[in-house]
């Protein structure tokens, strides 16, 4: 999302600006005026979303965070595996990590960081885990200083960044007003003047990759739930009864929506319905057979899959069925 950002960012403050010589038509007073109340307003807008996105998200995330480590129990977690799911010139470390949670399941969580942390399979490391009960986003974090939970943005960059739009702002207009006002103020400002769109193509862009982004992260299990899954979860053995493909593909892998049948710990069945991202070459693998779920004691419909790649590796090596080859077939046809 980075790079996405970066190169909306070039259509919000560096394409507008080649637009300032395609010509000057001069408007009326009120028009003019109209216009630049106009673009006070939209940048504004702009800045205001960008102050959200980039201060106080990050600044309460930070205090959140804080919160953990200061309200929660500590804990420990052990290193189970790590491997590098990136290239070899620009390496990404995945680092799967089994602990206990709070109603006492081992469960597993993988973290991904693009440095090599130094660490091996089968070491412990401190965890606080969060006894959030609505939302423990993130499930837990690591009393570690070489991992970051964090967002990529902390309120001091991200005040520099507002501070920076403001400041483009207002010397977009000071340019504008030196080359063009020729002795008649603002009346070469106009609606469709760069300066007045450009904090359009801020706002727009803002909105779309805010929601990509979260319909991203979203799909599949709830986020929220996810949490509270690995938080409180209980463990059990499910059964896979269907399977199907709900039309979804997101980065090359389908979301697949499961039916699994599954009792709790005081016998009762139930279903649930899992939706999960699954690599099309692993399809196969999630064959009509068990595999462990993790369940809510307060919500026993409300399940997901106990770590995926771990299930995973158990079929690694089976045969696919005629209807996994079906199934496929299909998808690839879409």
């Amino acid at each position: 999302m980075n790079f996405w950002r970066l190169f909306c960012a070039g259509f919000t403050f560096v394409f507008p600006i080649f637009f300032v010589y395609v010509g000057f038509w001069p408007t009326s007073a009120m028009v003019s005026t109209i216009s630049l109340v106009l673009g006070i307003v939209l940048w504004s807008i702009f800045a205001l979303i960008e102050f959200r996105n980039f201060v106080l998200k990050p600044a309460r995330a930070d205090a959140y965070y804080r919160r953990i480590y200061n309200s929660s129990p500590n804990s420990y977690a052990t290193v189970e595996s790590i491997s590098n799911v990136g290239t070899s010139s620009k390496p990404k470390y995945k680092y799967l990590l089994k602990f206990q949670n709070l109603s006492g399941t081992t469960v597993h969580f993988s973290i991904e960081n693009k440095k090599d942390l130094s660490l091996m399979a089968g070491q412990s490391l401190p965890i606080y885990i969060n006894t959030d009960e609505v939302n423990p986003d993130p499930p837990f974090v690591v009393a570690d200083n070489r991992f970051s939970f964090k967002p990529s943005f902390n309120p001091a960059s991200g005040l520099f960044y507002v501070l920076f739009i403001i400041a483009y702002a207002v010397g977009f207009f000071l340019a504008c007003y030196a080359l063009f006002s020729n002795g008649y103020g603002w009346r070469f400002m106009s609606p469709w003047h760069p300066w007045v769109w450009a904090p359009i193509i801020g706002i727009f862009t803002t909105k779309v990759i805010g929601g990509v982004d979260k319909y991203i992260t979203t799909s599949g299990t709830n986020q929220k739930l996810f949490n509270k899954l690995v938080t409180r979860g209980l463990k059990a053995e499910g059964t896979i009864i269907s399977r199907e493909h709900t039309g979804t593909t997101i980065m090359n892998s389908p979301l697949m929506k499961f039916i699994v049948q599954y009792s709790d710990k005081q016998g009762i069945q139930h279903q649930a319905v899992i939706k999960e991202l699954i690599a099309f070459n692993d399809i196969y693998k999630f064959e009509l057979n068990k595999r462990p779920v993790l369940y809510l004691k307060d919500d026993p419909s409300i399940a997901k899959f106990e770590y995926i790649e771990r299930s995973m590796t158990e079929f690694a090596h089976t045969e696919p069925s005629d209807a996994s080859y079906i199934m496929f077939d299909n998808m690839i046809s879409d």
